[in-house]
């Protein structure tokens, strides 16, 4: 055992020992009160002395743990826990550094295939690339990368739907695709609650009541839905606030809102 572990384990025998005795001179009862409380407690140091005595001539005679059982236990232990505590502070060091990476690689603007190279990802695919060790400070690399995108183009105040055609969503539709099994829909997704956070102030300057698709307002009113956006909110996306009840019903964006009122219960 290093002389560092063996004052270590001194110092903590004197105080554990120490605490002890303390402890002990609280609860034992006086000699009288034993003598008519026979079911009293006494608090018997014996065995702890007896092992802090054997630590103390361990570390005296500067025997090693291998000298005693019960010593090489508990050198063992110790050696265990400090294997742990290292092992953990490894890793938060390389949790904290690849932290400081991706998130300059996303500010940067740095592609793909070179963050890829990076982190040993280049050339891999599928259950290689998915289960690689460095494949989680990919993904959020791609989400930091994508969300900065995404406020840029919110700054520049581009409509919902011209992301879902940028994205490819239209197409895909013509083509009989599933879209919203599809990486490109939760891009979509995301970028509509970036929009609407932006426009949450002043939701009328929104441009949906002109723009879009049936399929895009649609996918547009799910967002709303599953994000529980407030009615009021809804009606001035939509361009339905301050209109009379009939004139509102008869609106062409009307059953957006209807679809909205009856997914939230509000109908």
């Amino acid at each position: 055992m290093r002389p560092f572990q063996v004052l270590l384990l001194i110092t903590f025998a004197f105080f554990a020992c120490h605490h002890t005795l303390a402890t002990a001179t609280e609860i034992i009862p006086s000699k009288s009160s034993a003598l008519t409380s026979p079911d009293s407690t006494v608090l018997d140091l014996r065995p702890h002395a007896g092992r802090f005595l054997r630590i103390a001539n361990a570390a005296e005679a500067g025997n090693d743990a291998e000298d005693d059982p019960e010593l090489d236990s508990t050198d063992t232990e110790e050696r265990g826990i400090l294997s742990s505590i290292q092992s953990k502070i490894s890793s938060m060091k390389e949790k904290f550094s690849m932290s400081r990476k991706w998130r300059k690689w996303a500010n940067t603007g740095q592609s793909d295939d070179a963050v890829k190279k990076e982190l040993g990802l280049e050339g891999l695919s599928g259950t290689a690339l998915t289960t690689h060790k460095n494949y989680k400070y990919y993904q959020k690399f791609a989400y930091k990368a994508e969300g900065l995108k995404l406020n840029g183009w919110v700054y520049d105040d581009i409509s919902t739907y011209d992301v879902w055609k940028m994205l490819g969503l239209e197409k895909m539709i013509e083509k009989g695709v599933n879209f919203k099994n599809t990486p490109e829909y939760r891009t979509y997704q995301r970028y509509v609650r970036k929009y609407d956070d932006s426009n949450a102030i002043a939701p009328e300057r929104h441009t949906l009541k002109f723009t879009g698709s049936d399929q895009e307002k649609m996918a547009k009113t799910d967002v709303w839905i599953a994000e529980n956006r407030p009615k009021w909110f809804v009606k001035k996306m939509l361009g339905l606030k301050g209109m009379q009840k009939k004139q509102r019903v008869n609106d062409p964006d009307y059953k957006y809102y209807e679809r909205y009122l009856q997914a939230t219960g509000q109908h």
